[in-house]
């Protein structure tokens, strides 16, 4: 994250600074990705069990592809393997959390208190 910080803004972020960044950006990030897949399945019928494949694979796409072309992380061929499956692996966790989420939610009742 402080790669694309600083490749955005042309200075270094340290400590602090750095952290809050970085964590400002993943709250972003997630977010991002739940809601333009939200609007990409409501255009398409995309079969239930399809869709955490389908944005785990776009997720980490873009993550290794697009993040290294602007700096926000290293390339590809510079990570280790570990790292690349561990990024695949987060992506999987995530994407079947969002899909499920987006599918059960709007079947929630909106009548019932919590």
């Amino acid at each position: 994250m402080q790669r694309l910080a600083m490749s955005i803004t042309g200075r270094e972020f340290n400590g602090g600074a750095a952290a809050t960044l970085s964590v400002v950006m993943r709250c972003v990030y997630g977010p991002a990705w739940a809601v333009a897949w939200g609007l990409i399945r409501g255009n398409h019928r995309v079969p239930f069990m399809a869709q955490p494949v389908l944005l785990a694979v776009l997720m980490w796409g873009f993550e290794m592809s697009v993040l290294p072309a602007v700096g926000a992380m290293a390339a590809l061929r510079a990570l280790p393997t570990r790292d690349i499956v561990g990024d695949l692996i987060q992506c999987l966790i995530f994407s079947v959390v969002t899909t499920t989420a987006l599918v059960i939610l709007p079947r929630w009742p909106t009548n019932q208190s919590f």
